[in-house]
């Protein structure tokens, strides 16, 4: 009696595979609405699963969840053949939040049916849509690839920065808010009018994309110093944001990204994303540690998507010396460097009081080894966790590097 009671069922990373759990869905688990799971089955599994899946059908024939909300998450194109299977059994489903560990195309009938539909993604999408067309769900996952869609009243939490100041009708977007701007001579007038229109005060996530106005271009637009009094005035409205990304937004030399964001909005940021070229400017590592004084989750990556492949700015040296990293104030935090090209040296990481270090380079030659970040990272003496992901680790060879 006490299974039959159970309505939520949490079963991330488990062993149970996914027929198994929806025989007890069937069967013994018949009053569970809200269900967590993965779909990480091996290739060959995953097609037994499919199987034994349909098969169940015939055995409980007329059977059906009471599933209403489901978290998932999906390894690759064949475990979502598998969801898609699963789902037919969750005809009450209305809330519906998939996490896919590389971006994968999913089949968006079913979200006809649901009141909330989420994707989210650990891979950032390598699809070319034009940032110009109309909003839709496909375009949304195409553009981010972590997406919010509300069916009534119909809504999504990706917006394009040109409707949000020119068109009157168009809806302040859900959270987190995604916000899509293209590289246009107006572009500093589209912020100023977008800041006016609409209330953003109450806005606590914001991951703010810049593309290029030509579909050709690879290399990623960035903002110049004409924009800086607009997007002042833009940031200057957002009083409750405590999470940022704005690592697909990149900046001219001369254009100092700590400048551009108030000190009391810095103050606020739990979150911060942001690429290399954005702290280039003399003193802005140092600006930037001083005002982030409650921050918890710090990441400076080089994100490369589908269209852009290279950023000028980006490319340049990026000095952080081990004095302005001593004044980070992360403590439990964590940090991410993700892909930055020219890192100058990795000797602040001996002056950085962090728990939690994601270093990644997946470039063909990366300017630092395992070795390398080993060397530093010895004298962190709060780091519990570090997470490194290189093309080659090498860990048995013996290697010159630098720090």
């Amino acid at each position: 009696m006490a299974r039959k009671a159970l309505t939520v069922s949490s079963i991330i990373e488990g062993a149970l595979r996914p027929s198994v759990l929806l025989e007890h869905l069937l069967t013994s688990l018949q009053n569970v609405t809200h269900l967590e799971f993965s779909l990480v089955e091996a290739f060959n599994y995953a097609k037994e699963e499919l199987l034994k899946i349909r098969l169940l059908a015939n055995v409980h024939k007329g059977r059906e969840t009471k599933v209403r909300k489901v978290y998932v998450e999906v390894a690759d194109e064949k475990n979502a053949d598998l969801l898609q299977t699963f789902l037919r059994y969750c005809p009450y489903l209305r809330d519906l939040h998939v996490h896919f560990v590389r971006y994968v195309r999913f089949d968006l009938g079913l979200v006809n049916r649901l009141s909330t539909f989420t994707f989210t993604c650990e891979a950032s999408s390598t699809a070319q849509s034009d940032p110009r067309q109309p909003v839709d769900l496909s375009y949304c996952i195409d553009l981010h690839g972590n997406v919010v869609f509300r069916k009534r009243p119909q809504a999504y939490n990706c917006a394009q920065l040109r409707n949000l100041a020119l068109s009157p009708n168009t809806a302040f977007p859900l959270e987190p808010v995604v916000l899509v701007a293209v590289e246009t001579k107006d572009l500093g007038r589209q912020f100023l009018i977008a800041g006016s229109r609409h209330n953003w005060s109450k806005l606590r996530s914001l991951c703010v994309l810049l593309y290029a106005g030509n579909l050709d271009q690879t290399v990623c637009p960035t903002i110049s110093a004409n924009y800086e009094t607009a997007l002042r005035d833009f940031f200057a409205k957002l009083l409750n944001l405590v999470e940022l990304n704005v690592s697909s937004f990149h900046f001219s030399d001369g254009v100092d990204f700590t400048e551009l964001l108030a000190a009391p909005a810095l103050r606020r940021l739990r979150a911060l994303s942001l690429p290399p070229c954005g702290l280039r400017q003399n003193g802005a590592v140092r600006r930037l540690a001083l005002g982030l004084s409650d921050i918890e989750d710090l990441d400076i990556r080089l994100n490369l998507d589908g269209r852009h492949e290279s950023c000028s700015s980006c490319s340049r040296e990026l000095v952080i010396a081990p004095a302005d990293a001593s004044a980070f104030r992360l403590g439990s935090g964590r940090l991410t460097l993700s892909n930055v090209p020219n890192l100058a040296s990795l000797n602040f990481l001996e002056c950085l009081q962090v728990s939690c270090l994601r270093f990644i380079d997946v470039s063909a030659g990366p300017r630092f080894d395992f070795h390398a970040l080993a060397k530093v990272v010895r004298y962190g003496n709060i780091l519990h966790s570090l997470v490194v992901k290189l093309q080659s680790i090498g860990f048995g060879e013996s290697q010159q590097c630098r720090t």
